[in-house]
């Protein structure tokens, strides 16, 4: 029973169990493994955990297992865990996680984490993620934000570049592909720094829409490089409010020598 089974010798006859026994443990025996049950057991008592045991477990047993015993469950014993328990991981048992196992996560899983946890990721574990998984984070965090793959951020929507675009180091906005500059949102363009400004390239900044070029300040666009303003579309120069074009400084001459040769 499950009293039975809680009543048992922590450090003698937990261990003992064999993988079959493990496995033969209904969910309220599960139940009745107290948390400080779990830490002891063996690898391969871990690794024969049932996908049922796992999800019969409390966030306190979850929380429980030990950095050295996570990464023996297996990618579907880890997708098992209920996403409730999941906030009881511990940013550093989330960060011996493998890449199989953060795979596995869910994206109700993911959407689970605090924003602690989600801070708490390396950037090993958020090169892992998939699309869905890294839309379904919750981003709190500049630094974090810079541990997005120059690979992963083109796969991101619209509004999760636009929610963090100005954390993003100068590397990151240069990957970002002319499709999704153009999807961006003016509040998200206008929140680009002179040094992003830099680092666009000319087919990003001919990425840019007219309603793009029209909501950007004058310290931005004396940010872009003169030879990029030849990318720039008719379309775009036309958008260009006559307040923009006269707050172009002396330092800007030539971005202005460059719209006129349009």
């Amino acid at each position: 029973t499950g009293v039975q089974t809680c009543a048992l010798p922590i450090s003698q006859q937990v261990p003992q169990l064999s993988s079959a026994q493990l496995q033969g443990l209904r969910a309220d025996q599960v139940v009745g493994l107290g948390s400080g049950v779990i830490p002891v057991l063996m690898s391969t008592q871990v690794s024969a955990l049932t996908t049922e045991a796992i999800r019969s477990f409390s966030s306190t047993q979850i929380g429980s297992f030990t950095s050295a015993q996570l990464p023996r469950l297996s990618p579907s014993q880890v997708a098992a865990i209920e996403s409730g328990d999941v906030r009881a991981l511990s940013s550093t048992q989330l960060s011996v996680l493998g890449s199989g196992q953060l795979w596995a996560l869910s994206t109700e899983q993911i959407t689970a984490f605090s924003s602690a946890q989600t801070i708490g990721l390396g950037s090993q574990s958020i090169g892992a993620l998939s699309t869905a998984q890294l839309v379904s984070l919750r981003w709190g965090s500049s630094t974090q934000l810079q541990m997005i793959t120059t690979a992963q951020i083109n796969q991101l929507p619209g509004e999760a570049i636009d929610g963090g675009i100005k954390s993003y180091t100068s590397t990151q906005v240069m990957a970002l592909a002319s499709t999704s500059i153009s999807t961006l949102g003016t509040v998200a363009l206008q929140a680009l720094t002179s040094s992003q400004m830099v680092a666009l390239t000319s087919t990003q900044v001919g990425a840019f829409t007219p309603q793009a070029m029209g909501g950007l300040s004058s310290s931005q666009l004396v940010a872009i490089e003169s030879s990029d303003m030849r990318a720039i579309g008719a379309d775009d120069i036309a958008a260009l409010t006559s307040s923009q074009v006269q707050s172009l400084t002396v330092r800007s001459e030539e971005h202005t020598s460059e719209l006129q040769s349009h």
